[in-house]
């Protein structure tokens, strides 16, 4: 599919298309449009986007980025066993914490 395919072209003004062929050299900066369309809003990068502007996370406004960027941000981090398990066991922990805080 092309951009101009899409059903959302003539009033879509996100910087960051899906259907760019030239993704890689555009930039979005968090305040500026996000693509709408249904048909792409499961792209991570996407859901990045709006986690960004929906948090305001402090390290990402202001600055331009590009798909790149937020495609490796929304990547699953890759962990090691014991990093896993000790998380694991601080979640387990925080769980109890709540679950005995809830009984009282």
């Amino acid at each position: 599919m092309k951009m101009e395919e899409c059903s959302r072209f003539d009033i879509c003004s996100a910087p960051l298309c899906p259907l760019d062929e030239e993704i890689d050299k555009r930039y979005w900066y968090p305040g500026e449009q996000i693509c709408k369309a249904q048909k792409h809003n499961k792209h991570r990068w996407i859901k990045k986007q709006r986690s960004i502007v929906k948090r305001q996370t402090k390290t990402w406004l202001g600055k331009a980025t590009n798909y790149q960027v937020l495609f490796d941000a929304s990547r699953p981090r890759k962990m090691s066993e014991e990093t896993r398990l000790k998380m694991q066991a601080i979640l387990k922990k925080a769980r109890e914490v709540k679950n005995a805080a809830q009984t009282k």
